[in-house]
C-alpha cells in the first residue's frame, strides 16, 4: 500500500509549479522575440507628413497676384519640433532672395501695365465718340465713321493682346527663374537639414507663386538607438523574468528538500519510538514469564 502512494501521480490537471513556471518563462521569451522582430522590421526612413497649408504670409505689404509673398515671420507649429528657429529665418532669407526674380519682374511690367490700361480706355472713349458722331451727323458720314471704329477697335484690340502677350512671356519667363533658384534652394536646405525634406508642389505658372511641401523624415542613427534600447530593456525585462523564475524554483526546490528532510526525521523518530515500544513489552513480557514460572515452581 506504501509503494502505490508513493507513485507520481498522473493526473493531468495536478498543480506543478515548475512546469508552470517552465511554460510562463518559455512564453516571455517568445513574445520578447516578436516584439525585437516587429521592432526590427519596422521601415527605418518611413516619412512623417508635415504640410503646412499656407506657408506664405498674407499680411504681407508686397502680396498681390502677381508680386509674391514671403514666408511667415514666425515658424510654423508643424515644424517647431524638428527644425530650430534660426534654420527656418535662413530658409526664409533664401526662399525670399528666390522670389526676387518674380518681384522685379512684375516691377519693370508695371509701365506696360499701366499703357494697356490706357489703351483700353482710348478704345472704349473712341467707341463713344464714333456712336455720338454717327447720331448727329449726316448719312454720308457714316461710312467713314464705321470704317474708322473697325481701324480703332481693331488696332487697339490688338496692341492689348500682344501687350498681355509680352506681359505673360515676361512673368512666365521670371516664374522659370524663380523656380529654378527655389530648387536650388530647396535642395541646398535639404542636404543641410536631415530631418527635413523640401519639395515643389507644382510648376508655376505666369500668374502663380510656386509652392512647396514639407515632409519630415526621422534621424536614422536617432532611430537605429531609439530601437537598439527598446531591444536591450526587453532583453533586460526577459533576464530579470527569467532570473526571478529561476530563484522561484530554487525556492520550491530548497522548500520541497526540507519537507522530505522532515518527513525523514518524523519517520525515523517514529520507528525509534516503536522499537522502544516494542522492547519495553518484550521486557514486561519476559518479565511476568519468570513471575509465572517462580509461582509454579
Amino acid at each position: 500500500m506504501e509503494e502505490v502512494l508513493d507513485r507520481p501521480s498522473l493526473n493531468p490537471f495536478q498543480f506543478d509549479p515548475t512546469r508552470l513556471a517552465q511554460d510562463s518563462q518559455r512564453l516571455s521569451r517568445r513574445d520578447a522575440m516578436s516584439v525585437q522582430l516587429q521592432i526590427l522590421n519596422q521601415p527605418l526612413g518611413e516619412p512623417i507628413a508635415s504640410r503646412i497649408p499656407d506657408p506664405f504670409d498674407a499680411t504681407s505689404r508686397h502680396a498681390s497676384a502677381v508680386v509674391p509673398r514671403g514666408l511667415r515671420a514666425e515658424i510654423p507649429e508643424e515644424l517647431k519640433d524638428h527644425v530650430q528657429a534660426e534654420e527656418y529665418q535662413d530658409l526664409k532669407e533664401q526662399v525670399d532672395g528666390a522670389f526676387q526674380a518674380l518681384a522685379l519682374a512684375a516691377k519693370r511690367l508695371r509701365p506696360l501695365r499701366l499703357c494697356l490700361y490706357t489703351i483700353q480706355s482710348l478704345i472704349l472713349v473712341s467707341i463713344v465718340a464714333i456712336a455720338l458722331l454717327d447720331l448727329f451727323f449726316d448719312e454720308d458720314l457714316e461710312l467713314a465713321v464705321y470704317v474708322a471704329e473697325a481701324v480703332v477697335v481693331a488696332g487697339g484690340t490688338f496692341g492689348v493682346l500682344l501687350g498681355m502677350a509680352l506681359l505673360h512671356r515676361r512673368l512666365a519667363s521670371a516664374s522659370q527663374t524663380c523656380e529654378q533658384r527655389l530648387q536650388e534652394v530647396l535642395n541646398e536646405k535639404s542636404a543641410q537639414l536631415r530631418l527635413l525634406t523640401l519639395k515643389l508642389n507644382s510648376r508655376p505658372q505666369a500668374w502663380s507663386v510656386p509652392k512647396f511641401g514639407m515632409t519630415v523624415q526621422p534621424d536614422m542613427q536617432e532611430f537605429l538607438a531609439l530601437t537598439k534600447a527598446r531591444v536591450e530593456d526587453l532583453g533586460t525585462s526577459v533576464g530579470t523574468e527569467s532570473t526571478q523564475t529561476d530563484d522561484a524554483l530554487e525556492r520550491d526546490d530548497a522548500k520541497e528538500g526540507d519537507t522530505k528532510e522532515g518527513d525523514a526525521k518524523d519517520g525515523d523518530a517514529k520507528d525509534g519510538d516503536a522499537e522502544e515500544g516494542d522492547a519495553e513489552e518484550g521486557a514486561e513480557e519476559s518479565h511476568e514469564s519468570k513471575k509465572r514460572t517462580v509461582v509454579g515452581v
